[in-house]
């Protein structure tokens, strides 16, 4: 029983994949740029995809200091992290796919207006 459930799941893993390998058709994204865009754009010509690099969303984004934020109503500055600086990965808090959730609010109760 084990073996037949692996391989469906690998079945399964394979045929998403292959589903959204070529175009985002099926993938639900809410980047404003996402009618121009490819997979590729951000995650490279891979044949499996993993997060995009943080250097991928700098390319079109700019440098991490250059990216406009809202402060909070503490005053604080997401990307200029007391605890981390600049060096965490964009995909630890943004997420295209699915809900973005940010590092901040694992230990602080903090509310980022216009959080994608």
């Amino acid at each position: 029983m084990r073996k037949i459930l692996f391989a469906l799941t690998v079945f399964a893993c394979m045929g998403m994949n292959a589903a959204f390998a070529g175009d985002l058709a099926g993938m639900p994204m809410k980047h404003k740029m996402a009618a121009q865009m490819q997979c590729a754009t951000c995650h490279g010509s891979q044949e499996s995809f993993t997060k995009p690099a943080s250097t991928q969303c700098i390319a079109c984004h700019g440098p991490m200091a250059n990216i406009q934020t809202k402060d909070n109503p503490q005053g604080k500055k997401p990307h200029q992290s007391a605890h981390y600086g600049d060096t965490v990965e964009c995909s630890v808090c943004h997420s295209e796919h699915k809900q973005s959730k940010d590092l901040c609010s694992n230990c602080h109760k903090v509310e980022w207006q216009n959080f994608r």
